[in-house]
């Protein structure tokens, strides 16, 4: 009922009801189209950088040497969102051969779960796979699915030697995330190649390598072979290896199987005889199935299931050298600053962050915001004033209508509701048509700056933005006519009637 009371009241005088709403269309469309500016843009920043893993990484200058309490305390920090060790810049290069040619020099990096520029891919588990970036793909002719070559090589006594690995291409990461010729591998793939370079077998699970040793002399990087099903016992030495080493058919010696396993090389010495000397000059070592088998299950994570004498081996037992780097991702924007802060106080290590990016993205938002809650300010102040002086100086009108409705009936309560009612109404009305401007401009201000600024959307709002808007307006136009409301309810109904004009 005092809805319908409302609407007809303000049918009476539609100029002062339209002079109102006008205000407020006024005053709220600018609001919504300023802020809806404010929210896009910065959305479209702030989504570019945190969609940009470069920004949330923390890379650290030169070598060092890190050992299990810096990953330990990384792993440990909650923000720290992905963490790999690194080894040392000149042994984390390779060759990639591809179909149409060879890639030198590309930087081989340690990748795990939860690496953020691998996001949806699929994570190498295997020393068989590998992830390429974009620009290492398309120099190479690669994609996903194909077998690329790795070329490892190392220069032993002025004698340069390489070994070959063939790796599955599982996934390829897009330019937008990586501009790097890069690949990456399991982090003991990487760790085994720095072995490799510092004059160990290449110990990868795939390639039997060994070592034979005979406690005085010891030769690394053999290769090894099955001899097959069969009743063998014993091992076949390339007659240059034996003679090198000393030993005759029936001598008794160590072979060494070795892996890397979460960055520890461990080696599983095992004792075996001399079957005889193969004159194959090949530097290769022929080993009973069931030896090859056990090795292929150790390099693979298993037990070392052999005996040996481990005192008579150098580095037999596991050894972990410190690390050189790491490559560390912060899981926000606002811990890029502090965690590369601490990295560098605590622990010693020089950092290089985009912090600056970061930091114009803020200034970017707060001067946004400066501008928007100071104009906000300024208008909510004019629109609340015009109100309230709307209905002041309408006051004689208002005074008439209510000393009727006082007349009538009602108490001072309904006739408050009564005066909420047509304020409600008002602004339910300027607020929708505020609306409307607002979704014509909003797809206008895209369609024209959306291409030109590379984003689709520079203009949006939330539902909850326009919820909130709505309560604002609302809420001030409420105030204007309780404030109008109380002028008039102080003047009695008799004293108002004397007023009226026939």
């Amino acid at each position: 009922m005092l809805l319908k009371l409302a609407c007809s009241d303000l049918k009476k005088d539609w100029k002062v009801s339209l002079c109102v709403a006008v205000s407020i269309l006024a005053v709220v469309c600018p609001l919504m189209l300023l802020y809806s500016l404010r929210v896009g843009i910065l959305q479209g920043i702030e989504e570019k950088l945190v969609n940009d893993p470069q920004n949330l990484e923390i890379r650290m200058v030169g070598n060092g040497s890190l050992g299990d309490d810096f990953f330990t305390w990384l792993s440990r920090d909650s923000r720290v969102a992905f963490s790999a060790p690194l080894t040392r810049s000149l042994s984390a290069v390779a060759d990639i051969r591809g179909k149409k040619r060879i890639l030198t020099g590309a930087e081989m990096l340690p990748t795990g779960k939860g690496d953020p520029l691998l996001r949806d891919l699929s994570i190498p588990e295997q020393p068989g796979e590998a992830v390429i970036t974009e620009r290492a793909a398309s120099y190479l002719g690669a994609a996903a699915g194909d077998t690329v070559e790795l070329v490892i090589t190392r220069t032993v006594n002025d004698r340069r030697e390489a070994e070959r690995i063939p790796v599955k291409v599982t996934g390829i990461v897009p330019e937008s995330l990586s501009d790097l010729k890069a690949v990456f591998l399991t982090p003991d793939f990487i760790t085994a190649a720095e072995r490799y370079r510092d004059g160990e077998p290449l110990f990868i699970p795939g390639r039997n390598v060994v070592s034979v040793s005979t406690g005085t002399a010891t030769e690394k990087g053999i290769k090894a072979e099955s001899a097959g099903a069969g009743d063998a016992k014993g091992a076949v030495l390339s007659s240059g290896t034996a003679s090198a080493l000393g030993l005759d058919q029936g001598s008794r010696f160590l072979v060494i199987a070795g892996r890397v396993k979460d960055g520890t090389l461990e080696k599983c010495p095992f004792e075996i005889v001399l079957d005889f000397a193969s004159p194959d000059t090949n530097a290769k070592i022929v080993l009973p199935e069931s030896v090859m088998r056990s090795m292929d299950s150790y390099s693979r994570g298993g037990a070392c299931q052999f005996s040996g004498n481990l005192k008579d081996i150098p580095g037999a037992s596991p050894v972990r050298h410190p690390f050189a780097r790491a490559r560390i991702y912060a899981r926000t924007l606002d811990d890029v600053g502090d965690l590369a802060t601490d990295i560098s106080e605590k622990w010693d290590i020089e950092t290089r962050t985009r912090a600056d990016d970061i930091s114009r993205a803020r200034f970017v938002r707060s001067a946004l915001d400066y501008v928007f809650w100071l104009v906000a300010l300024v208008s909510a102040a004019g629109m609340t004033c015009f109100l309230f002086g709307t209905f002041t100086a309408d006051i004689e009108r208002k005074t008439q209508t209510i000393a009727m409705l006082r007349l009538m009936g009602l108490t001072r309560k309904r006739v408050s509701l009564f005066l909420m009612a047509e304020g409600f109404i008002l602004s339910t009305a300027a607020y929708a048509a505020a609306c409307a401007v607002y979704f014509a401009g909003s797809m206008t201000f895209n369609a024209h700056f959306g291409a030109g600024l590379g984003d689709n959307v520079v203009s949006t709002l939330g539902v909850w933005h326009i919820i909130l808007g709505y309560a604002a307006v609302l809420s001030i136009s409420l105030m204007a006519s309780l404030w109008g409301a109380w002028q008039a309810s102080i003047i009695e109904p008799g004293e108002a009637l004397r007023s009226v004009r026939y």
